[in-house]
């Protein structure tokens, strides 16, 4: 059976299965913990100094899903993904600068090979970027992969 669950911070409806009443989830909206409970059939309206609370409907599945998302590893492989992608980005940057440098100082010393030097970091940046941005899309694609896996496994346990 489904339930709805008010959140006490932004006043979203949260739709969730009865079997999870008493379970503490994560607000969709706002990221607030809650404790998952029937919305009682009565109740006041709200003060009317209080702005309008906004309504959104989340279904018992998507509450699932950040449920096990809590209790994974799925926000930080994210994350480290992020962080490993922007050192890279840096790296190939710092790569490009050197090469460039190094191209334009063999140019003014009048010895040859310089703005080879130059074409070659050029290029060896473009492609370490490219890498960095296939590199990064394939594993954000393995970890959802996982999550979804991990999300149907978890709807098979009876």
């Amino acid at each position: 059976m489904t339930l709805k669950t008010s959140c006490h911070n932004c006043g979203i409806n949260i739709e969730h299965d009865d079997w999870m009443i008493g379970q503490e989830a994560q607000c969709p909206d706002c990221g607030q913990t809650i404790l998952l409970a029937p919305k009682k059939e009565t109740q006041s309206p709200p003060p009317k100094e209080l702005p309008e609370l906004k309504t959104k409907q989340v279904s018992a599945a998507q509450m699932h899903l950040e449920l096990i998302r809590d209790n994974s590893c799925y926000k930080q492989l994210r994350q480290v993904i992020d962080v490993v992608y922007i050192i890279g980005f840096v790296a190939a940057i710092i790569g490009l600068l050197i090469g460039v440098l190094n191209g334009r100082a063999t140019i003014l010393n009048g010895d040859g090979g310089g703005w080879i030097d130059v074409l070659l970091s050029i290029v060896s940046a473009i492609g370490a970027i490219i890498f960095l941005v296939a590199g990064r899309q394939a594993a954000l694609l393995a970890v959802d992969i996982a999550d979804t896996l991990l999300h149907e496994h978890s709807q098979s346990k009876p």
